[in-house]
């Protein structure tokens, strides 16, 4: 069984586990069961994905974070603000939404009434950068020449808007295919994958 689930607790798990229940934790990793996780480090994902902002000259970075009960959206903001705080920048604003594509249309309109606008955008998951390009573009600003933005995805719909979104990939399907791997075959060693940031066409210096 490959569990990908919120609502067990660690303990929870930690009794199946005891009770010799065959099972591989995806995305999620609990003290003591290390050995049946397949997980991913969103925080340094994040921190990835906010550093090509500040590499390509932006200051005024806002991020469009998501639900803060989960703890893979508290990761994912948590790798954004260690980035801006290494480079002595503060947020233009950190609106939380619910990883859907009218909380990101609504979390960016909230960032664009502002009076000072951000120069990029770094959305938590590709549905709420679909929604945020919508916004943006109801404002006649322009992706990448006015707003960048770069986005959590996993490769279903970035590279297929225009412009296709610069991203941070999270490879869910990949993970998944390990964890089938590790519930058949238990000598399979645990593992924790790797961010990778996919260049497209959302990222431009400010201003450009």
């Amino acid at each position: 069984m490959i569990l990908h689930v919120r609502c067990l607790s660690d303990d929870r798990l930690r009794q199946l586990a005891a009770e010799q229940r065959s099972f591989v934790l995806l995305d999620r990793l609990v003290p003591g069961l290390e050995d049946r996780c397949v997980t991913f480090d969103h925080v340094y994902a994040s921190q990835l994905a906010t550093q090509q902002l500040i590499d390509v000259g932006h200051r005024r970075i806002a991020c469009i974070s998501g639900p803060a009960q989960r703890a893979s959206s508290q990761q994912r903001l948590q790798g954004f603000l260690n980035a801006m705080q290494a480079a002595n920048l503060q947020p233009l604003g950190c609106p939380e939404g619910v990883y859907d594509l009218e909380s990101g249309y609504q979390c960016a309109d909230q960032l664009l009434r502002a009076k000072a606008l951000p120069t990029a955008i770094y959305c938590c998951n590709e549905e709420m950068a679909m929604g945020a390009l919508l916004a943006i573009n109801e404002r006649h600003l322009r992706v990448p020449q006015d707003i960048s933005l770069i986005c959590y995805d996993s490769g279903e719909r970035a590279p297929f808007v225009r412009p296709a979104l610069t991203s941070v990939h999270f490879p869910i399907t990949e993970m998944a295919q390990y964890a089938a791997r590790l519930l058949i075959d238990p000598l399979t060693a645990p593992v924790s994958f790797e961010p990778t940031i996919i260049q497209r066409d959302s990222i431009a210096t400010p201003g450009s």
